[in-house]
């Protein structure tokens, strides 16, 4: 069982609270039900330290270190939000109702997705597992790709133009093509990709995994300076990590 599968179960967040690691929580499921409760009892006595009790400590506000989400609470977060009914211009858009589902994929290059095709929405694991985002910018990333299939399935249109962003603003979101809460950090330092792209205008950056053949601009800088529409100023330049 992989550590993604481990975490889509509903007692692993539990488990994970009472001191089990990964490889705990794969030798309990590897038990029946009778030796379960036996394991996690012999666990509790083994980790168990007469300690004097720990005075308590008051958190300064602010100096909280945010630890991310985890798989599953970010599956609980897009299935609610699948469940919704999403109201625009007079039509509602209820994305389970209408046929539509939600998975997630391991994308290295897009937090979400939205399949027309497959009338399916994706967020990417591999950005879930890094750990550095809080939850206000998944459900951002969630309405965002709702959007595109309600754009698409009531009037028609694809991709970020004018109405899709309307809608998206609708619904709570911020508007943006790109998520602006996404903070990749410094993936020349850190690389977490054998190439990175970068816009020498606002130092946004992206992890790439393949030779661009074809130039792309940066959506942020051409949304802010050219009305959204594609500029030669702010082609992304390909940097080779390793």
């Amino acid at each position: 069982m992989t550590t993604e599968q481990l975490q889509l179960l509903p007692s692993y967040e539990p488990l994970k609270r009472n001191g089990l690691t990964d490889e705990n929580i794969r030798q309990f499921y590897s038990l029946d039900a009778k030796q379960r409760g036996a394991f996690l009892n012999s666990f509790k006595n083994a980790t168990q330290t007469p300690t004097t009790t720990p005075s308590k400590v008051q958190a300064t506000q602010g100096t909280q270190k945010c630890t991310g989400v985890s798989v599953a609470s970010v599956r609980r977060m897009a299935l609610e939000h699948m469940e919704k009914d999403y109201v625009y211009r007079g039509k509602t858009f209820n994305p389970k109702k209408e046929g539509w589902k939600f998975e997630f994929n391991n994308r290295k290059r897009a937090l979400g997705l939205c399949s027309y095709r497959k009338r399916t929405v994706y967020l990417s694991t591999f950005f879930i597992n890094q750990g550095s985002r809080e939850m206000k910018m998944w459900v951002n990333t969630m309405v965002h790709e709702i959007a595109h299939g309600f754009a698409k399935e009531q009037f028609g249109e694809r991709g970020h133009g004018w109405l899709w962003k309307d809608m998206f603003m609708s619904f709570g979101g911020d508007g943006q093509r790109c998520n602006g809460d996404a903070e990749f950090g410094d993936l020349l330092k850190n690389p977490v990709s054998k190439y990175t792209m970068v816009c020498d205008t606002c130092n946004y950056q992206s992890p790439s995994h393949k030779i661009k053949k074809r130039k792309s601009a940066c959506s942020k800088c051409c949304d802010k300076h050219n009305g959204g529409r594609y500029s030669a100023n702010y082609v992304l330049r390909q940097v080779q990590n390793y």
